[in-house]
């Protein structure tokens, strides 16, 4: 199991933040749009799994979108703004006791 499709399939319709991460998220798979980007690549290389039967998880750090990353066409990743060639994704969790 995914952190990021797990907390995509959240029923909280109210919740802004989690209807916003949604957006940066591919509808297909629920996975990022893209953690990492250069001039021949963009996609989804990195992922937080988990396992169901003892954790759930509570948070993820809110994705940025492709404008936020890129600020000129031929940019890609590491830049000035991003530090590596992958974004950072991170989950907090609860354990689940079984």
């Amino acid at each position: 199991m995914s952190a990021y499709a797990s907390l995509a399939d959240a029923s909280n319709a109210n919740d802004h933040r989690l209807a916003k991460q949604k957006q940066r998220l591919c509808p297909k798979n629920k996975e990022p749009l893209f953690t990492n980007v250069t001039k021949d690549f963009k996609g989804t290389l990195d992922y937080i799994l988990y396992t169901s039967n003892s954790l759930q998880p509570t948070a993820v750090i809110e994705l940025p979108i492709e404008s936020e990353i890129l600020s000129r066409p031929d940019e890609q990743l590491p830049n000035a703004q991003f530090s590596s060639d992958h974004l950072a994704l991170l989950s907090e969790f609860s354990y689940v006791r079984g």
